[in-house]
């Protein structure tokens, strides 16, 4: 129930992916079965994943890469859980330049241009920075601004890297996908609700935590926001009021308090999900009728 209600019912992915016809639907189903793949046989620190589902994870997470540039991030999670075989490394890096070098060929170098360009041209209306330099934008961009929301990024991956829960005993790469991409998702300037696809489906195969009831609260503003204003189209006065104070108001207040909160409950390892299961207690399986 929980990984449907993250995942694959939950409202607000529905609302700003299906219904906003997002391509980053695409490309967290790729990544994730990309993360999924990379199994090992057996449990513990010294497990290696086989050197055949290394490469099918690469070849997975490449192609999510090539369709999303920022999860590229999913490539050092997948690095990372393989570093205790040097031949699951080689596949996967095989992998992953078998399906994202040929994307990139066929797109062109405007896909490079647009990556490196606008990619470092635009923080979005309801980032939290607009709360520390209002006129962020196209064109009010203070210098160095990508360094250090770089090192932010940095900073928090590590904190979440070092207190986050264990992770699904076989999936080693579950754990380090959740730590890059949730603190890329909380410090990037650039932000749209639609990102968010990738975090709610990692954590639908990852430990419950707070961390799951802190991404919902934080893409709960966004996401009215941009859904309720899609395709310019003329509102009543009221409504219009409703979606700028979500928005530009409501939504940076809530994003800077995630980060915050990220921050807290790292600082005091205090991951335990809110409504914990009872010490003992198991779901009975299904009575057939």
């Amino acid at each position: 129930a929980r990984a449907h209600l993250l995942w694959t019912v939950n409202p607000l992915m529905l609302w700003a992916v299906i219904g906003g016809d997002h391509i980053d639907g695409l490309a967290a189903g790729l990544g994730i079965l990309g993360i999924v793949a990379a199994r090992t046989v057996t449990a513990g620190p010294g497990a290696k994943i086989p050197p055949a589902r290394a490469l099918a994870a690469g070849l997975l997470v490449g192609a999510a890469i090539g369709v999303k540039a920022p999860y590229a991030p999913l490539g050092l999670a997948l690095a990372w859980s393989c570093r205790n075989s040097v031949k699951a490394v080689a596949a996967a890096a095989v992998g992953g330049i078998a399906t994202l070098v040929p994307g990139y060929v066929i797109a062109g170098h405007a896909a490079l241009t647009d990556l490196v360009w606008r990619g470092s041209n635009l923080v979005t209306f309801d980032s939290f920075w607009r709360l520390f330099y209002p006129p962020f934008g196209y064109s009010a961009m203070p210098r160095g601004l990508e360094v250090l929301a770089a090192l932010g990024c940095v900073a928090v991956a590590a904190l979440l890297a070092w207190r986050l829960p264990a992770g699904p005993a076989h999936l080693p790469a579950v754990r380090p996908a959740v730590a890059l991409m949730v603190a890329w998702l909380l410090v990037w300037p650039l932000q749209r609700p639609w990102y968010d696809a990738i975090a709610f489906c990692l954590l639908a195969v990852f430990t419950a935590s707070r961390l799951d009831w802190l991404m919902l609260v934080r893409a709960v503003p966004a996401a009215l926001a941009v859904a309720t204003g899609a395709g310019g189209q003329p509102h009543p006065p009221w409504l219009t009021q409703l979606i700028a104070f979500t928005g530009n108001d409501l939504s940076p207040w809530v994003r800077l308090a995630t980060v915050i909160a990220a921050i807290a409950l790292c600082t005091l390892n205090a991951w335990s999900p809110i409504w914990p299961r009872p010490a003992g207690r198991t779901l009975e399986p299904a009575v057939p009728s």
